[in-house]
């Protein structure tokens, strides 16, 4: 399971700037690389359908992922018929027309809703992260780069833990996923650590003894990211959830 410590959020000050690491705050994140600055670009965000619905860790049932759309569509259809209309409905012959205009009502809207979540500029998910009776919703945001797929989370605004004198950071692991099965893998933080310390990874950063925090732009987020995602060394096992339904 994604390691979460709810009793432990990570706090430190860096440049007197206080940074409350709420990504740390359930299991889904032990090792964790903390940014600044999201890693995406406009250009690079990809979105995944398949992945809506609710992911459980095999071997926790109290532990899960929920992938919801960010926004969903308000739109109200009217729909009118002529006096003597009628339709072939799940084999039924239906003339009655308020029964009429409400299947077709219905359809419609279906239809409409789902051509707006295919084609939406808004290609977020709204993430819940279940660790036994504990939750914390995340802005999700899928990261094509390279041959390679990240996913960038970042605290919601109404989130329980986010306090206004805190400023929450966005942190990203590896995913992938057959529409099964999701797996997300994260960076190890002690070889990480290592790589900065010995200058091999040329980033922008602050850093101490228990996590980095990035502070380059999403370009150069990106770069690191393209250099090293074939790397196995660098990350941790993979975590698999299978889908449970949408």
């Amino acid at each position: 399971m994604l390691k979460f410590d709810l009793k432990n959020i990570i706090m430190n000050r860096i440049r007197s700037i206080t940074f409350v690491f709420f990504i740390a705050a359930l299991s889904l994140l032990s090792s964790c690389v903390f940014s600044l600055f999201p890693i995406y670009t406009d250009e690079s965000i990809a979105f995944k359908h398949e992945l809506i619905g609710k992911w459980q860790d095999p071997n926790d049932e109290d532990d899960y992922l929920l992938f919801e759309y960010m926004e969903k569509s308000e739109i109200k259809v009217d729909v009118q018929t002529a006096d003597d209309a009628f339709i072939i409905h799940k084999g039924d012959t239906i003339t009655d027309k308020a029964k009429i205009e409400k299947i077709w009502q219905d359809s419609v809207k279906n239809q409409l809703d789902n051509a707006l979540k295919r084609f939406a500029k808004n290609k977020r998910y709204k993430l819940t992260v279940g660790d036994d009776s504990e939750t914390i919703i995340y802005e999700a945001v899928l990261v094509e780069i390279g041959s390679k797929i990240f996913m960038d989370l970042y605290p919601m605004e109404d989130d329980k833990f986010i306090d206004g004198n805190f400023i929450p950071v966005h942190t990203f692991m590896r995913m992938e996923t057959d529409g099964e099965q999701v797996v997300l893998t994260q960076f190890d933080m002690e070889k990480l650590i290592d790589l900065f310390e010995s200058n091999k990874i040329r980033l922008r950063h602050e850093q101490t003894d228990d996590f980095i925090l990035i502070t380059a732009q999403p370009q150069e987020i990106q770069k690191f990211l393209r250099n090293y995602s074939n790397e196995k060394e660098v990350f941790e096992e993979p975590e698999t959830y299978v889908k449970t339904g949408v």
